[in-house]
């Protein structure tokens, strides 16, 4: 027989004392949203300390059910683990019973391997139940070890993880646990946009940033026609996997090759991915105001490459007024790249594809800009008129067919006060 629940456990959500109720709220919101995508007439909601999943009915759950379900709740953040689980009545009896029914289905899926890793936890509430959470363990432990020879109990981590939950009005039983992501949940940290390329940094950025609760949303630049609108599709893919983790965020893509060729035509050329930078962050600071975005995400890395030293994000940092996340800075290549494998965007932003720093790039570009150099080069420029410019020049990215989209958004005619 299939199970009929599902357990979800929180993480440092747990923590949150008087605002817990409105991280709860949300991630009710965020597992409902995502779930109804796929399947209708869940019942989700919060049981003492637990998310429970469940028809209202109390059927048990389809083999497809249970696909879909396994698919979809690890996308959830804010939620540790989750496992299948039945409701059983909350006496010795009947959870005997259902054990050892459940048991060997359970057993199953491991095959012949040669030995099993157990353990049981008991949470008891129900106090008139005739065991301690500790006897309980003790007394299956007792029954499955001496059934089971190839069980070897493991109380760190273990393959069979046998928990019961036991409630006045009902115990729910559950064999195995799938690890979650953690985190708070996505909306519970307000609105960014990132300043999202091809690369494998920025990906990882966003996903960090998610995993805060920060909702996202995306802006990248390419610089048509000196790079391919290959890079667009390729960028959308990047989007469409970050969105599984959170309600699907808008990409913007702004050409930027007419920004760029002022820099080239009036600038020393060594200050060029600094100013490019500079600008970026100001058309990004003139479209986050307009969409009520509070911060801007990057996925720079200490060091990484030029415009990535100390002294040269303090200069860039200082054209913009808004709040500048990093949290990939003190991250080495290797364990960015080990993140972007977890969550499939290695893959696609190994698809070669030139972004727009590489345009026009300086030979030798600086690596220690002084603010008062950068801001002389700058005295050469309209830079109002280049911001505005950079706006003029965005437009939405279809997310399902990587093709720029020919109505502006809506912020840009109003920055532009159509």
């Amino acid at each position: 027989m299939n199970p009929n629940a599902v357990l979800c456990r929180y993480g440092e959500l747990a923590l949150k004392g008087n605002n817990r109720p409105v991280f709860e709220k949300q991630l009710l919101k965020n597992l409902r949203y995502k779930l109804k995508q796929e399947l209708k007439g869940l019942a989700v909601k919060i049981v003492q300390g637990r998310v429970v999943i469940q028809y209202p009915d109390l059927r048990a759950f389809e083999d497809q059910d249970m696909e879909i379900m396994t698919r979809l709740i690890p996308f959830i953040f804010g939620l540790k683990s989750f496992s299948f689980a039945w409701w059983v009545p909350s006496n010795l009896e009947d959870i005997e019973k259902h054990l050892e029914t459940f048991f060997p289905q359970a057993l199953k899926k491991f095959g012949d391997q040669q030995e099993i890793t157990y353990r049981m936890r008991v949470r008891r509430s129900y106090k008139k139940f005739p065991l301690s959470s500790h006897d309980t363990e003790l007394y299956f432990a007792e029954k499955f070890l001496m059934k089971y020879s190839f069980l070897k109990v493991n109380l760190r981590e273990a393959e069979m993880d046998v928990a019961l939950e036991i409630r006045d009005r009902g115990t729910f039983v559950s064999l195995t646990k799938e690890m979650c992501w953690g985190g708070l949940p996505s909306g519970t940290g307000g609105k960014g946009l990132a300043l999202l390329s091809g690369g494998i940094d920025s990906p990882v950025a966003c996903h960090k940033m998610m995993a805060r609760g920060i909702h996202l949303h995306y802006l990248t630049f390419h610089s048509f026609p000196y790079t391919d609108l290959n890079l667009l599709e390729k960028v959308g893919k990047i989007a469409n996997s970050l969105n599984q983790w959170q309600k699907a965020g808008m990409l913007f893509a702004c050409n930027f090759a007419s920004v760029q060729r002022v820099i080239r035509d009036s600038c020393n050329p060594r200050y060029r991915t600094i100013l490019y930078r500079r600008f970026m962050f100001r058309i990004a600071e003139k479209l986050s105001h307009s969409c009520k975005f509070q911060a801007l995400i990057t996925g720079d890395a200490l060091a990484q490459v030029a415009s990535q030293t100390v002294v040269n994000m303090s200069v860039i940092d200082s054209a913009t007024s808004m709040l500048v996340l990093r949290p990939i800075v003190s991250e080495d290549k290797d364990t960015v790249v080990a993140h972007a494998r977890k969550i499939d965007t290695f893959d696609i932003s190994n698809i070669q594809c030139a972004d727009s720093c590489t345009v026009f790039q300086p030979d030798k570009p600086i690596t220690k800009a002084k603010l008062r150099e950068v801001e002389y080069q700058e005295s050469k420029l309209d830079i109002d008129e280049l911001v505005l410019e950079g706006i003029r020049n965005i437009k939405f990215v279809d997310l399902k067919s990587g093709e720029l989209m020919d109505q502006p958004p809506r912020a840009v005619k109003e920055i532009l006060g159509e």
